[in-house]
């Protein structure tokens, strides 16, 4: 699959599934998900072989299916992404979960888009949101909110840091993700939070973005086996009380600042920390009394949560491009 030998009737996209065991999704997501205009790297660091089993069954010259050893760390999720980054050779390239849905029309109409304008490096379309009522039948809930704008780099990431958003399912650039894993991989970074919110920041610092109305992507918000609970509770401390990530958020602040020049380093170095100690939840804190007055005065209002906002329509999933395409 060489960049100058993409096949014509197929758009330059790849869709990077990175599995996990959660083999429940698996099979639907293939029936919804497998279209024949992109290519498709599914990287599978499941501890289980019940995603391996299924993939086996999936004969297309548009997926290539990589087994990779399980990701019993975060740093060996990370090599595993990167590894998958190598493996890509279209121009761009878009993360997906398997629980989660593509919409065909819309990644074809931001394809169209990005074949007409090709300064720029990365798109957010819309991305929608169901919850799971029953097998097969999904609700419509609010979208998942994004807030890019025409502004600068810096001022996009400012919005990031007052209302909580993630590019991690944007359209970018292979050559700039694969940048920003390499990044992380240099930094040695073991928490989930430091790979989610800086892939954000280095997105919009590497990039010449663009927001379109089109909706590509649908996640759910029910899932079941979702690890966010579990390295919420796992990483909840790390901010005080773990010296890797202290190295490597100092690390990753250092590399980002060579991407906005006009800022002052320690101006950006302080405003992502604040950020960093605004989540923390003061009821939950088990430490030593001066450990804590000491963040209690820099502690800033949690973000506050936002309220799902259901609609009574339910449909099927395979109604799901026409749905959030109507």
């Amino acid at each position: 699959m060489e960049t100058d030998k993409i096949n014509p009737n197929m758009r330059d996209l790849t869709i990077l599934l990175a599995l996990k065991d959660r083999e429940v999704y698996t099979q639907r997501w293939i029936d919804q998900n497998i279209f024949p205009d992109f290519y498709y790297v599914i990287a599978d660091g499941s501890y289980a072989d019940h995603n391996q089993k299924i993939f086996s069954q999936v004969n297309l010259e548009n997926v290539n299916y990589i087994r990779f050893v399980p990701d019993s760390t975060y740093p060996i999720y990370i090599q595993k992404r990167l590894k998958s980054l190598n493996e890509i050779k279209t121009r761009f390239v878009l993360y997906a979960d398997n629980d989660d849905f593509l919409i065909r029309d819309g990644l074809n109409q931001i394809m169209d888009y990005l074949d007409q304008n090709r300064e720029i490096t990365l798109v957010q379309g819309t991305v929608g949101r169901v919850v799971e009522e029953k097998e097969g039948n999904f609700s419509k809930i609010s979208n998942w909110d994004h807030h890019l704008s025409n502004g600068t780099a810096y001022e996009n990431i400012k919005v990031c840091l007052s209302t909580y958003y993630s590019l991690f399912y944007c359209i970018s650039e292979t050559k700039i993700q694969k940048k920003i894993f390499e990044l992380f991989v240099e930094s040695g970074t073991v928490s989930p939070y430091l790979v989610e919110e800086f892939q954000t920041y280095f997105s919009i610092a590497m990039s010449r973005p663009k927001v379109l109305p089109n909706y590509y992507y649908i996640r759910l918000a029910n899932s079941v086996g979702s690890q966010d609970a579990g390295f919420s509770e796992k990483h909840k401390f790390d901010l005080c009380l773990d010296q890797n990530f202290h190295h490597s958020f100092h690390f990753l602040v250092n590399q980002l600042s060579s991407y906005l020049p006009e800022i002052d380093k320690s101006l950006l170095l302080e405003e992502l920390r604040q950020y960093q100690i605004s989540k923390i939840k003061t009821r939950h804190l088990r430490l030593k009394e001066h450990i804590l007055v000491t963040l209690k005065s820099k502690i800033q209002r949690v973000t506050k949560s936002m309220h799902m906002v259901f609609k009574k329509k339910v449909f099927s999933g395979k109604d799901m491009g026409a749905i959030f395409n109507s």
